[in-house]
């Protein structure tokens, strides 16, 4: 499980949800969100394989040197690293965190950096995400073979305590919209 701290700063002076992970070696940025920036982009010297969370890799071959991360009104220069990805984050990794000398605190959900004049700025995490993106209309539909009928399989069995955990975890997964019931005829 990766514990991630997050928040919302100015990136090139717009809003973002900035998430510090430090098991990522460089900082991305969505490719989408840097069409209005006013920097130049710039070729990497090699093309960058990065490996993402669902175990896929993709490749970027550009950097946008000299951003601009804005945390409570401290800028921080950043290079950030354009690749395609369905969120909204933008993710500062190890170069940046190692640069600027930040200490993480897991326990207490904060991350502490240097600013430019040498004072500490502490970060402190937001308690949860804040949901899922907005919802996109996608048609999505699984042709069956006429007459086939739903596979019967009795389900797995869970002691009463691991029940009600199951029950809490999907009524608050429910209620954060992060899943939803299912309109399926199976």
């Amino acid at each position: 499980m990766v514990l991630l701290m997050f928040g919302t700063f100015l990136v090139n002076y717009v809003p973002a949800l900035v998430i510090f992970n430090w098991e990522a070696t460089q900082s991305f940025l969505p490719s989408s969100f840097c069409r209005d920036f006013s920097i130049a982009c710039e070729a990497l010297s090699r093309t960058l394989r990065i490996s993402v969370a669902d175990e896929r890799a993709i490749f970027a071959t550009d950097i946008y040197r000299g951003c601009v991360l804005e945390i409570f009104g401290v800028g921080y220069s950043i290079d950030l690293i354009p690749i395609a990805m369905g969120d909204i984050y933008v993710i500062i990794g190890m170069d940046w965190l190692s640069w600027f000398w930040a200490l993480i605190d897991c326990e207490w959900k904060l991350v502490t950096v240097q600013d430019p004049i040498g004072g500490l700025l502490t970060i402190y995490g937001e308690e949860e995400l804040p949901g899922v993106p907005p919802k996109r209309h996608v048609e999505f539909q699984i042709d069956l073979n006429p007459g086939v009928v739903p596979i019967s399989k009795a389900p797995y069995s869970l002691a009463p305590h691991e029940m009600q955990e199951l029950s809490y975890q999907l009524q608050e997964l429910l209620g954060k919209e992060f899943i939803w019931l299912s309109s399926a005829s199976w």
